[in-house]
């Protein structure tokens, strides 16, 4: 099974709950309605779901009926316009700003389900200060309802000290680029995740510098398109564009790389593949996006631009060209994974559901 930053989110949470001795069913949308058990026991109750469709209002009169001791929703929003007596939920990064998010009207009738949401809720966890700034300056009556959990990463799986850079390079190129530098863009293939600028920016740089290398990991609806933009342009030994790796084999995608690239134009919130790279220790360079500066100092441990093209080819070109400073920014990304350890997260989660599902 191949799984996404919101995907292993939901499994890690689900784990979480499961050892403090729930019965765990996730219930998720879905194109076809079926029931999967996963190796840990867990139930995945999949639901056709069309937003206030009767698809949608079965689902949740059945969550109603049931004898739940406590619904938690990943996306929080969810539980609009419903209520639930045993309710909590998790706002997971943030949405508002993407370029094409729709006009004022949209964004007033999001805002609404937003303040709403929040108010059937228990209490709401969350990842993004943008979320819980958002919150404080409209609502400051809503504010005490949200409990900040920074993300995580696995230091367990994604550890530095059991993987060598020239192995895992020879495993996923082999002889194609032993002595090029690998800039890693593990993002999935949509135009708000910035791939295009971010296509455009590595065309410009490998110009400039040749001993640069592009590798795209992720899926998409892009992903056919980029394949072929880069055939035309006869960049295959430059430019490679992998697809879905599997999520227990990435910290050697992550160890075969030098930079780390993410050039998301909105819709960011803590990215898991943020905090993996610094994990690796790889110098991360990010656009100035939602969350992405609560995990980057500034030439600390990584490097913010502004989302353009301009900003992103010469922080690329700049880093690539400087052994020094890659090496400091990646021995300062693993400080700053160590604070993000999954046992810190699984903690802090722990005491949340103590305090609002237990004790209801």
């Amino acid at each position: 099974m191949e799984y996404g930053g919101g995907e292993i989110y939901l499994r890690d949470l689900a784990l979480l709950a499961q050892s403090m001795g729930f019965d765990v069913t996730i219930f998720q949308p879905a194109q076809v309605q079926k029931i999967t058990q996963l190796d840990n026991g867990i139930y995945i109750q999949s639901m056709p779901m069309k937003w206030l469709g009767l698809e949608l209002v079965d689902l949740f009169t059945k969550l109603k009926l049931n004898d739940f001791d406590h619904l938690h929703f990943l996306n929080f929003k969810w539980v609009y316009p419903w209520r639930f007596k045993k309710a909590t939920g998790t706002a997971h990064g943030i949405w508002w700003d993407i370029p094409s998010s729709g006009g004022t009207i949209k964004n007033i009738a999001r805002m609404h389900v937003f303040k709403n949401s929040i108010k059937r809720l228990i209490a709401v966890a969350t990842d993004s200060t943008s979320i819980v700034n958002l919150v404080r300056s409209n609502w400051p009556r809503l504010a005490s309802k949200l409990h900040y959990i920074p993300n995580y990463v696995d230091l367990q799986l994604f550890n530095s000290t059991l993987y060598d850079k020239n192995d895992a390079k020879f495993k996923y190129f082999a002889a194609k680029i032993p002595d090029r530098l690998v800039v890693l863009i593990p993002r999935r293939l949509e135009t708000y995740r910035g791939i295009w600028l971010m296509f455009e920016a590595a065309v410009r740089a490998i110009k400039t510098n040749d001993n640069v290398f592009f590798w795209f990991v992720g899926d998409g609806s892009e992903k056919d398109l980029l394949i072929t933009k880069v055939k035309e342009l006869e960049l295959e030994e430059r430019i490679h564009v992998s697809g879905s790796i599997q999520h227990g084999l990435m910290p050697e995608v992550y160890a075969a790389s030098d930079i780390v690239v993410i050039p998301s134009l909105g819709s960011e919130g803590q990215p898991l593949a943020c905090l993996e790279a610094f994990a690796l220790k790889k110098p991360v360079i990010a656009t100035l996006v939602g969350d992405l500066s609560d995990l980057i100092i500034q030439r600390f441990n990584g490097i913010l631009v502004k989302p353009s093209l301009e900003e992103l080819e010469k922080a690329i070109l700049d880093l690539a060209s400087n052994d020094q400073l890659r090496d400091y920014l990646g021995e300062n990304a693993l400080r700053v994974a160590k604070v993000h350890d999954k046992k810190l997260w699984e903690e802090r989660y722990t005491t949340f559901f103590e305090s609002f599902v237990q004790s209801n």
